[in-house]
């Protein structure tokens, strides 16, 4: 299967989408991709950096350059840059005839399938995402960003996304005036924008599968019985796409966190990290 992807990123995020993409090579070897990278200061030598690092993987890299300043008025908070905004203008900035592309934070490991995920049907749906929140927080997102009944926030790392239709939906002169209007609401950039836009137009995967970070895994095995709990083998059993959402990065001295050995599994030169007590060899030889 050939899948389209998009990435958006600075500089600094350059080494771990090299890991993001070895493993998404590396777990899906049958399928061939298009990625297509968006940025506004990339130079050729950082995007050739990543064409050669993708050579023999069956991966064509596609970079589209927006303005320098493009989005430099927008309201971003915590760690997040003006880039998170690039994917909800990505529609109108790609090929015409693509109706299907798959958005994937530089900040996630795969380590298991995604066909699936990218074969999932949008209909005349815009979205399609997966949900890291409890009852509480959902509720309190929908009332903070006036989203449609029943509907739930999804987490924006990993996004199944119909181009045609998002045009279909709104243009660009209404996300803007949207920004505009709401940008002291956007605690999460363009997630929120998503969610309070598009609420109508989302489809649902499982975080579990497809998106699973660190702490809704914690939460998952909280706020379930024993016997439903999952642990480490189950992940690497059930679960195609690690997300390192936050702060917390595996890439990062100060990481604080057990999911770091599914990075390192990818990277260059294994990794030995001390998990829940335990020193956790896993690398694949199979990758040198």
């Amino acid at each position: 299967m050939e899948m389209n992807i998009l990435v958006c990123l600075d500089s600094g995020y350059i080494p771990p989408l090299k890991v993001m993409l070895r493993s998404l090579t590396f777990s899906n070897p049958d399928d061939s991709f298009n990625i297509y990278i968006f940025h506004s200061s990339l130079t050729d030598e950082e995007i050739s950096s990543v064409s050669d690092f993708l050579k023999n993987r069956r991966a064509k890299v596609i970079p589209i350059k927006l303005p320098d300043d493009f989005g430099g008025d927008f309201p971003v908070l915590r760690h997040l840059t003006k880039e998170a905004y690039f994917r909800i203008f990505a529609p109108w900035y790609l090929p015409e005839d693509i109706d299907k592309i798959l958005y994937l934070d530089p900040d996630i490991t795969i380590i298991g399938k995604i066909d699936g995920l990218y074969n999932i049907d949008l209909s005349k749906n815009c979205f399609a995402g997966a949900s890291h929140g409890i009852p509480v927080s959902q509720f309190v997102n929908r009332i903070r960003l006036k989203m449609c009944r029943n509907s739930q926030y999804i987490n924006s790392g990993v996004l199944l996304m119909n181009p045609v239709n998002i045009r279909r939906e709104y243009n660009i002169g209404e996300i803007l005036k949207y920004i505009d209007r709401h940008g002291d609401k956007l605690y999460f950039a363009d997630q929120d924008l998503i969610n309070g836009m598009y609420s109508k137009k989302i489809v649902y995967f499982s975080a579990l599968q497809y998106n699973l970070d660190e702490n809704f895994f914690k939460l998952y095995n909280r706020t379930h019985s024993v016997s439903n709990r999952i642990d480490f083998s189950w992940v690497r059993k059930n679960t195609s796409i690690v997300h390192y959402c936050g702060k917390n990065k595996p890439w990062k001295e100060d990481y604080e966190g057990d999911f770091g050995i599914f990075y390192d599994s990818f990277t260059d030169s294994p990794v030995i990290r001390e998990t829940k007590g335990k020193v956790s060899y896993f690398f694949l030889d199979a990758l040198n």
